[in-house]
């Protein structure tokens, strides 16, 4: 990470605030696990500290397209043995069989139920829908640092553009006032800078490999809900939402961050037919001008929920006046 230089300003007073002296490494791991949105929304944590047969995973997690996220943290700069690393681990998790993945974080989710947003139902959910999927188990990767080599800058530029990567660097540093408070600082990528200006594409793709967001579309239509996605799309299309698709849902994202979710729709329905969407109203808050609490007002509290396809519409509707307060 670059240098950065912090100082807190009151009245006429000036003070540069050091850099804060903590094992870093142990201290982040608590703080992403507690707020995995330090990386990406909508993240969940389902286990920390994970045994598999090359290591110890720092924390696991799901993303709101069912990924399994492999999160690696280190004490300083990351190196390409980082990467390196983090991928072996992420190929044990890619071919574990899903019955020994769920005794290994059986132990966590039980642990953390009174506090974590997973419950054991939402996980075997999950699992169940990753069975029935005959392309296989999608891992992501995240590793976490204080700054990054040159060679890792190569290695990850190989690999393109951020919102296509498979892995992902995030740089932190920790500052420490005199109280004792700290205060976490996180280099933007080009993806946070984005314009807010640019419009969403219809046929935008994750991965080379991945569909594109007419062939989720059509998923959606032979699943009967193109009644419940027409008017999400029309929705993005009128306040200039990202769609990206995954193989199984769409996740919307603010223009200027592409990899950040506002909401997720999955396109395969329960036997009710409802569908199943995860909303993050923090995330609204944190890119749109919006007031402290308007969003989780009108949209409701962050998760996952689902929804008849008749009460879409109401959902929009919700988002509708949401946005119309960010425009005015």
């Amino acid at each position: 990470m670059k240098a950065v230089g912090v100082w807190a300003v009151e009245k006429d007073k000036v003070a540069r605030i050091g850099p804060a002296s903590l094992s870093l490494e142990r201290e982040l791991e608590q703080w992403i696990e507690r707020d995995p949105s330090l990386l990406e929304g909508g993240l969940e944590v389902v286990g920390r500290q994970v045994r598999v047969e090359a290591g110890i995973i720092d924390l696991l997690a799901l993303d709101p397209q069912d990924r399994w996220v492999v999160i690696e943290i280190k004490r300083g700069a990351l190196h390409r043995d980082t990467v390196a690393q983090a991928l072996d681990y992420a190929s044990c998790i890619a071919k574990m069989d899903l019955e020994e993945l769920a005794s290994k974080i059986g132990g966590y989710l039980k642990a953390a139920a009174s506090k974590s947003k997973t419950s054991e139902a939402s996980l075997k959910d999950r699992m169940r829908s990753e069975q029935a999927d005959s392309k296989g188990r999608e891992v992501i990767v995240y590793v976490v640092g204080t700054g990054q080599d040159p060679s890792l800058e190569r290695v990850l530029d190989f690999l393109g553009d951020k919102s296509q990567r498979v892995v992902n660097a995030v740089l932190f540093n920790v500052f420490e006032l005199e109280g004792g408070q700290r205060i976490l600082v996180r280099e933007l990528t080009s993806n946070d800078l984005a314009p807010r200006s640019a419009k969403p594409l219809r046929n935008a793709i994750p991965s080379p490999a991945g569909p594109s967001v007419d062939e989720v579309l059509k998923a959606a239509e032979r699943n009967g809900l193109a009644e419940a996605f027409e008017p999400l799309m029309a929705a993005a299309d009128r306040h200039g939402f990202h769609p990206r698709p995954y193989k199984r849902s769409i996740m919307f994202a603010p223009p200027n961050n592409r990899t950040r979710c506002l909401f997720v729709a999955w396109v395969e329905p329960p036997a009710d037919r409802t569908v199943k969407l995860f909303v993050a109203p923090d995330a609204f808050e944190e890119f749109y001008p919006l007031g402290k609490g308007l969003a989780a007002k009108e949209l409701g509290i962050a998760g996952y929920r689902q929804l008849p396809v008749s009460q879409v519409a109401r959902f929009v509707s919700s988002l509708d006046r949401l946005m119309s307060s960010v425009e005015q």
